[in-house]
């Protein structure tokens, strides 16, 4: 049973005499098989009993119900739900639930990733391009010319190669006369040319305006005079551009590494010399450093 005792306190301090006597009021409410099962479903347990302190069931939980040690004392013992079971039964679906909502967020996650991912290589990879080629044009600009002129230069006593520098006769006449959409068109026509032309065998680069470089590896001295001899030629092809024909030439120099120099500076001196002679023996046509 469970015994509840309860001390009656008056409203009022002024208390007779005849009531000064404490008064108890002990309420009994026997604790029934039908309770206890009702105790256990609320608290999530089984086995729920008030046994003596020394007949606890062998693997029972157990707590006081009062205050007394003695060994016959009663307690409160019962028997814990499994973890396992308990976890099965109980967590299990929602542990399931999460662990997929999880993986799709993963999911997710990494696929939002791998698209950044190759968003930014994308755009690491463009602008290393963008720094290294001429947006017009897209050849190789000035500073990937630069580079590769280095490389060039460091083995050039056991692979001499030709620089060509080149720039277009006429091409302010056009710019001023029909615009810079028709200046872009010949620089785009132009480049297209001259790529088509060297081939393979070496690598066009637009150094800025209307001036070109070539460089060109494997091939000899009369191979690279009849290439330059062929720029020449596309040079004063005409160009197409709003029903009209653009016509312009070109001008080259050449110089021959390592005989005209082992340096950048020394090799493009040679070769603007050269470009300058051509320039004043009558335009579209090319000169060598040997003929300085």
């Amino acid at each position: 049973s469970v015994a509840v005792v309860q001390a009656v306190i008056p409203e009022t301090l002024v208390v007779p005499a005849e009531r000064r006597d404490p008064v108890l009021m002990v309420a009994v409410r026997p604790v029934t098989p039908k309770m206890t099962r009702e105790i256990a479903a609320r608290l999530g347990i089984r086995g729920l009993a008030f046994v003596p302190l020394n007949e606890l069931p062998a693997g029972s939980a157990h707590a006081s119900v009062g205050r007394c040690t003695d060994s016959s004392c009663l307690v409160a013992a019962w028997v814990p739900k499994s973890p396992g079971g308990f976890v099965r039964a109980e967590l299990l679906p929602s542990v399931i639930i999460m662990a997929i909502v999880a993986a799709l967020l993963m999911a997710f996650v990494a696929l939002r990733f791998s698209t950044l991912f190759a968003a930014l290589q994308q755009s690491e990879a463009l602008n290393r391009h963008l720094a290294k080629h001429d947006r017009l044009t897209g050849l190789m600009n000035r500073s990937g010319f630069d580079d590769m002129l280095a490389a060039a230069l460091l083995r050039a006593n056991t692979h001499p190669f030709t620089l060509v520098y080149a720039d277009l006769d006429e091409f302010k006449e056009v710019n001023d006369r029909h615009g810079h959409a028709a200046g872009d068109a010949v620089l785009v026509a132009m480049a297209e040319r001259f790529r088509n032309r060297a081939g393979p065998k070496g690598t066009v680069a637009r150094l800025g305006g209307d001036e070109f470089a070539v460089i060109l590896g494997d091939c000899s001295e009369a191979e690279a005079r009849s290439l330059t001899a062929g720029l020449i030629a596309d040079a004063q092809t005409p160009v197409a551009f709003n029903g009209q024909m653009l016509v312009v030439g070109g001008s080259a120099g050449i110089a021959f590494a390592p005989r005209h120099g082992q340096t950048a500076r020394q090799l493009l001196l040679a070769a603007d010399e050269a470009l300058y002679l051509a320039k004043r023996r009558g335009r579209n046509r090319f000169e060598t450093a040997d003929d300085m």
